[in-house]
């Protein structure tokens, strides 16, 4: 998944679940114990069927918050959504209704497929529940918006590009039209096209959906909120990939103080930008300062993920490079040893992830001389990304090509000769495509 995420089950917290509106939690905490006692009055008359008395109910709701947040907040939006959707159920066959419940559960199983792993299982729950919602609501509706917004989650889950860029545009045009341009829900389409596009190495049409998502979660949740934290590194991981370096750490530091302060120290959000500010610091060649900062991610890692979850492994093979880079080869070899031990037992032998593994630590063993070890490493990284990536993969040209530097070191150069000669072609592309409007 690249810079994207890691694990599928962080994927699905970022893609399939919504951060924004839903029926059971349609207005964000209120400080007015009346408005939170109409929204309760609101949602018990939905549950008893008495979608008129739950209408007035949230006009009531709406009219409070408009004295709270003023008649253009998202929470005043929130509530004439959920009148308008009361009103509707309201001349609902009790057919109907049941389908509207259906719809519910059909969602929240798609979470548990989709976590589960089972994506096609997502999809096809989170297709009949659009198609319901399609049929019932019509296709402006700001439901049909949300489960749109799941279904393109599942399908870069599947990486299906092309198909999930579409429906996040679809559901971009929907939300924008019924939530408005400053909502949570509105944002978390934008951010999740910034990453899809980053993900593809469109770095300047991802940054220009970012920068919305910055901008709209700094108005809806507040300049010292997680969530608004969680867009600048998003937006600082991509100017990092167009070598924008101290653009990129003012927003990391940025987002770093704000998760320290409202998460913890030792929280896992904290520790995924305290990695990416390592990560800029190592493309910035500055070994000591990317040190401190993988260091304290791979801590972090460590005690919330344990000591073999990938995270925590592909961080400390980052901290072992920013060891290299500072000169401390015997520290760096002995972590990632460490590493690739753990990447043997999590992916095993014959994985892409321990492979690379192999390739590094073959690199640094030739780099203290150490060849005789080396060897049989870059060998079996070699066979492996050979099977698993095909010989045009730029990585396996990379680890056939360091292997045949080895051979010349070690007065093969007939072997080092051939072997460059069967790796020579076209490499394949680092990123997926998507349309270029």
């Amino acid at each position: 998944m690249g810079k994207l995420a890691g694990l599928t089950c962080c994927l699905v917290a970022v893609l399939i679940t919504q951060s924004g509106w839903s029926q059971d939690s349609p207005l964000s905490n209120s400080s007015d114990a009346a408005v939170v006692n109409l929204m309760q009055a609101a949602q018990s008359f939905e549950a008893q069927n008495q979608f008129q008395k739950a209408a007035q109910a949230w006009g009531d709701v709406s009219k409070l918050l408009i004295a709270e947040h003023g008649s253009e907040s998202w929470q005043v939006a929130n509530a004439t959504l959920a009148k308008r959707v009361s009103e509707q159920q309201a001349h609902f066959s009790p057919a109907q209704l049941a389908e509207v419940r259906q719809v519910k559960a059909l969602q929240e199983q798609a979470v548990t497929d989709a976590t589960k792993g089972d994506l096609v299982a997502a999809l096809e729950k989170l297709n009949s529940a659009s198609s319901v919602l399609l049929r019932l609501f019509g296709d402006q509706s700001h439901l049909v918006a949300q489960t749109k917004t799941r279904i393109a989650g599942v399908l870069v889950l599947q990486g299906q590009l092309e198909a999930a860029w579409n429906t996040y545009r679809e559901s971009l045009v929907i939300a924008r039209r019924t939530f408005g341009p400053q909502h949570p829900d509105t944002e978390i389409i934008y951010y999740k096209l910034g990453l899809l596009l980053h993900r593809a190495g469109q770095h300047e049409r991802a940054m220009d959906h970012l920068s919305q998502a910055v901008t709209i979660s700094k108005a809806v949740y507040g300049e010292d909120d997680p969530n608004y934290a969680d867009r600048l590194t998003a937006a600082g991981v991509v100017f990092q990939s167009m070598g924008q370096y101290q653009r990129a750490l003012e927003f990391m530091l940025t987002a770093e103080k704000i998760q320290e302060t409202k998460l913890g120290a030792n929280s896992d959000r904290r520790g995924l930008t305290l990695k990416d500010i390592g990560v800029t610091y190592l493309s910035m060649r500055e070994a000591r300062e990317s040190q401190k900062f993988l260091k304290q991610a791979a801590d972090i890692f460590e005690s919330q993920r344990g000591e073999i979850d990938p995270f925590t492994l592909k961080t400390k093979s980052q901290l072992a490079a920013a060891m290299a880079m500072a000169g401390k080869l015997a520290e760096s070899e002995a972590l990632l040893e460490l590493v690739l031990n753990g990447n043997r037992q999590t992916h095993g032998p014959q994985d892409v992830i321990t492979a690379k593994s192999e390739f590094q630590l073959g690199i640094l063993k030739g780099k203290r001389g150490d060849y005789e070890t080396a060897e049989p490493l870059l060998k079996q990284a070699l066979k492996t990304q050979t099977l698993v990536l095909g010989k045009a993969h730029r990585s396996t040209q990379r680890t056939a090509f360091a292997y045949a530097q080895l051979l010349d070191k070690t007065q093969r150069s007939n072997l080092a000769n051939q072997l460059r000669q069967d790796y020579t072609g076209t490499r394949t592309a680092r990123a997926p495509s998507l349309p270029k409007q």
